[in-house]
């Protein structure tokens, strides 16, 4: 089982933490819920490690792409003022 821990899912764009106790680790690629991290999960059922892993974008670069699309929070141009 300490081999298995190499390849964690911290960092990976699909790991997610979820609320229930029983249940705390989450795969959003792989749709399954697990007391233990999923890519150890994945190594166990399958024999070979999580080939699904991708790197998460960090905060500058998610915001770089986010919902302004490149403007900046001052270009108010095309933003419609509140009431």
């Amino acid at each position: 089982m300490e081999e298995l821990q190499n390849l964690t899912c911290f960092g990976c764009r699909h790991h997610r933490v979820t609320h229930d106790p029983a249940w705390p680790y989450a795969c959003l690629r792989f749709s399954i819920r697990s007391r233990h991290l999923p890519s150890i999960e994945v190594e166990l059922a399958s024999g070979s490690p999580c080939a699904a892993r991708e790197p998460r974008e960090s905060f500058r670069e998610a915001s770089s792409t986010g919902p302004y699309h490149g403007h900046s929070v001052k270009d108010t141009a095309s933003v419609r003022p509140l009431p």
